[in-house]
């Protein structure tokens, strides 16, 4: 282009420039926000036997219990999930959490609770054998009825014996008895705990399973995280959304970077600050100039 090119011709340069710029940026597509998921198998999960003095525990076996056994003792699960990948600042849409019964009686169906659990645990190394139902002497770091991590000592306890939780459940669902199979529990409780964890407003301690512990017989035994069937290992689901930050290409602010932002910038580059809405000045700083056209493009290529 010469010293000597009229406005107009100047005005043509710049938006074949653009064009020519915007066709090899369209390449790469355009981005809006959308949901995303992700699937996690638990980090750790055990079952809480009851028990005064937290003598058994089955931190690494197959299974898992909830509910109560013939001599009226207690057995609850609790589990946790690694969700460090859902990034800081998502939006959590809905979590899913599923067990597999591979074990029950018959009878009636038994009303499970999920809790938010508010203290640490470990998961120790003991493994209890045959149906496991009765647990196996406590390992160090296990979790047991009183103990948050077994120890000859009892330096770490709970403060309630049995775990300590949030109150209300975040989740409830009716087990049926004498059938084995997926079962799942969902709902805006534990989405609301998944949000607090990712937002890092409450600690990940995972939740905690509580069945009916006034009826006799009715315990539940589920697969655990290292049963030999990978299917049947309890799994949580959690769909989120990332909202998007402010885009400098999206013009037109319909969350999309396209054809009609680049028009939209041509349209108001050329104008210039006379429009009754000068997009061009992306930055706002009352001029449209080159930085602004370098802003746009770079955004404009990357797609924001």
């Amino acid at each position: 282009m010469t010293a000597n090119s009229t406005p107009a011709t100047k005005t043509l340069f710049v938006a074949t420039t653009i064009f020519s710029a915007g066709l090899a940026a369209m390449s790469f597509g355009s981005r809006t926000a959308s949901a995303d998921t992700i699937t996690r198998n638990p980090v750790k999960d055990v079952t809480l036997f009851q028990d005064d003095f937290g003598t058994w525990a089955d931190g690494s076996g197959e299974h898992l219990f909830v509910g109560n056994t013939a001599n009226q003792a207690s057995r609850r699960t609790i589990l946790k999930f690694d969700l460090s990948a859902i990034p800081r600042g998502a939006v959590i849409s809905s979590a899913t959490l599923r067990l597999t019964v591979n074990r029950t009686r018959a009878g009636s169906p038994m009303q499970t609770d999920v809790h938010r659990v508010t203290r640490d645990w470990g998961e120790g190394a003991s493994n209890s054998s045959g149906n496991e139902g009765g647990g196996t002497a406590s390992a160090p770091g296990d979790a047991t009825w009183i103990h948050t991590f077994f120890d000859a000592n009892n330096t770490s306890l709970w403060t309630n014996p049995g775990g300590d939780y949030a109150r209300e459940p975040s989740a409830s669902t009716n087990v049926p008895t004498g059938s084995s199979g997926n079962h799942t529990f969902t709902g805006a409780g534990l989405a609301a705990d998944v949000q607090r964890w990712v937002d890092g407003t409450a600690g990940n301690f995972g939740w905690i399973l509580i069945g009916n512990e006034l009826g006799l017989m009715n315990a539940r035994r589920y697969a655990s995280r290292t049963n030999g069937s990978s299917n049947a290992r309890p799994l949580l689901t959690v769909v989120y959304t990332v909202l998007r930050t402010p885009c400098d290409a999206d013009v037109t602010e319909d969350g999309t970077v396209d054809g009609s932002d680049f028009i939209a910038f041509i349209n108001s580059f050329a104008i210039g600050l006379t429009a009754v809405d000068p997009v061009a000045d992306i930055d706002g700083d009352g001029t449209i100039d080159g930085t602004d056209f370098i802003t746009f493009i770079n955004a404009f290529g990357a797609g924001c």
